[in-house]
């Protein structure tokens, strides 16, 4: 049995009755109570405008939450922290940095000694598939390129949980595979510093692939709607009619009559 299926286990991230609002303007969501267990990979999806990025950050606290608690392995969290990063949809990446200085910067404020730093950090590249341009700078790369470095900063800390929004939305399909395969060995590798990850993706082929639970969000304010459990093994194909079966199911749920599946 997936220990995320054990009612007694506690979850990593924990959101209980979270809502936020935006200064001066309308509620965005309310009520929110989700759970990422260990092991796990949790996706949120909905339509435009749901406020699926803004959750995220509330997760990471880089926006405070209107009312509502968030606990990371049981303790309440007030303000940003290294063990939850966050991987934007936009491409983030320091110009006048190159690829390691980029990575290394998610390591500035610890006490690990240099060494140590460099060591982590052309690591993470290495697992981008971006090792031999370390050296590069943001304007000699694509932007596929500068996402992977986005993305091997954000696990640079070596947090344990991981928020997604939309990551690899900017990149060729071949390494977009790549790259969701490589989280999840990294979710699911036994002794990893990541336990859990949380997905925003609007490509249901891949909330498919990578999820074990997706909770679908709607209205206005949002609030979750449906939860539904993905029972697939892994490796998971799109060759597999139960794989499509779930695809069609959510396309259904969020009423997508153009969705091509």
């Amino acid at each position: 049995m997936p220990k995320s299926a054990k009612a007694d286990r506690e979850p990593i991230l924990a959101c209980k009755d979270i809502a936020y609002t935006y200064p001066h303007s309308k509620e965005v969501f309310r009520d929110i109570n989700l759970n990422a267990y260990e092991d796990e990979i949790v996706a949120v999806v909905g339509p435009t405008g749901t406020g699926k990025s803004t959750l995220l950050r509330v997760m990471a606290h880089l926006l405070t939450p209107t009312r509502g608690h968030i606990y990371l392995e049981g303790t309440e969290i007030r303000e940003p922290t290294p063990n939850i990063s966050l991987i934007h949809q936009s491409i983030a990446t320091f110009p006048w940095m190159t690829a390691l200085e980029n990575v290394r910067l998610s390591l500035r404020d610890t006490k690990l000694p240099e060494e140590e730093v460099i060591k982590r950090s052309e690591k993470m590249l290495e697992l981008v598939g971006l090792k031999k341009d370390k050296d590069n700078y943001p304007k000699e790369m694509s932007g596929g390129m500068r996402q992977r470095v986005a993305i091997a900063r954000a696990l640079a800390a070596e947090p344990p949980v991981l928020l997604l929004d939309e990551p690899f939305v900017h990149l060729d399909e071949f390494t977009a595979q790549s790259l969701r395969q490589e989280v999840l060995r990294l979710v699911f590798k036994h002794r990893n510093f990541l336990k859990s990850a949380i997905l925003v993706s609007h490509n249901l082929h891949e909330v498919v692939q990578l999820a074990d639970r997706v909770c679908i969000v709607n209205g206005t304010p949002a609030t979750v709607v449906e939860e539904l459990k993905i029972n697939l093994p892994r490796p998971r194909s799109e060759r597999d009619s139960k794989f499509y079966e779930y695809l069609e199911l959510l396309v259904k749920e969020l009423g997508l009559k153009d969705y091509r599946v």
